[in-house]
């Protein structure tokens, strides 16, 4: 790692957390999706502890089918080895100010896919125009693709205030 040594970096941390004390399984039965944007740390941002949730993090926080595919894995997961009638509580935040927004300029979406070396529609696919609206199309999509039962909401987090304010009111798949 070029910004500093992962083993220096650990051994600076132990003793911080108990990593003993954790189990397997997170503390809520929450998992939440969001951006891979250092400010938009989820344990930052909600005040978890350790353990607490899990996070999934995709470039813009977007629901792709691999997001999708991840949360059905925990699904399973936690129906298989916690308690079968279990459901998950994903939330989605997004955030102001994301990288992602750029995408949605066709131009910069051609560079960013070349230097990439992807095919442009993905980069379509995580380009955010709207936070607000991306947020409810990324609900739906949750809604609409996990297991019967499980709690989806969204958020959308201010990086200049520091504020989260709900977008998407709690809906059940």
């Amino acid at each position: 790692m070029r910004t500093g040594d992962p083993v220096a970096m650990n051994r600076a941390a132990l003793g911080k957390v108990d990593p003993s004390s954790l189990p397997p399984s997170p503390g809520l039965p929450a998992v939440i999706v969001t951006c891979l944007d250092a400010r938009t740390d989820p344990a930052h941002v909600l005040g978890l502890g350790a353990g607490q949730a899990a996070v999934i993090r995709s470039v813009g926080g977007r629901v792709t089918d691999r997001v999708l595919d991840e949360l059905r894995a925990l699904h399973g997961l936690a129906a298989t080895m916690v308690d079968p009638g279990m459901r998950l509580d994903v939330a989605v935040m997004h955030h102001t100010m994301c990288g992602s927004m750029m995408f949605s300029d066709a131009g910069i979406r051609t560079q960013i896919a070349a230097n990439g070396g992807l095919d442009e529609s993905i980069v379509a696919e995580m380009a955010i125009a709207d936070p607000n609206e991306s947020i409810r199309v990324d609900c739906a999509a949750l809604v609409a693709g996990l297991p019967a039962g499980t709690s989806v909401s969204g958020y959308l987090y201010t990086t200049e205030s520091g504020r989260l304010d709900e977008v998407v009111a709690t809906t059940t798949a």
